[in-house]
């Protein structure tokens, strides 16, 4: 995988490095200028040990859970894509933009290889409809 939602990954880890960088650094500018202001927030951690460990495997779990619902999303893509190569092999496709009309269908069908037809407004009237049936059957 090089990209996550089109953004390339080494400018995600490279961002993910900017932000723990200012994190720390706001840490620890915090730590040397007012020392006990950080010395309130880390007394917490040995008081109260069962919350802590609380967080840290909260926080654990939420990155697994995140990871493996990217793991498997991309895994989920490769596996459908392949087997859709696998059952349709090297698949070629036509579009054509003009509509089916009794008049076209004959020169439609010498084209060959058509398995099907998007048939507009000749769909609603049936004399018109009719025509192109009659122009296929009479193609084949």
């Amino acid at each position: 995988m090089n990209e996550l939602f089109g953004v390339s990954m080494t400018l995600i880890m490279w961002v993910l490095l900017v932000v723990l960088g200012i994190a720390l650094s706001s840490v620890a500018f915090v730590a040397l200028r007012n020392r006990v202001m950080f010395k309130l927030g880390i007394r917490n951690i040995p008081r109260r040990r069962s919350q802590t460990v609380l967080i840290v495997l909260g926080l654990m779990l939420s990155t697994v859970i995140i990871s493996a619902a990217f793991t498997t999303g991309d895994t989920v893509n490769r596996s459908v894509s392949n087997e859709v190569y696998s059952v349709l092999g090297s698949l070629d496709e036509t579009i054509s933009a003009r509509g089916v009309t009794p008049e076209n269908i004959a020169d439609l069908e010498t084209n060959g290889g058509v398995e099907g037809y998007l048939v507009g407004g000749a769909s609603l009237d049936s004399k018109k409809f009719l025509g192109i049936l009659n122009g296929m059957i009479e193609a084949t």
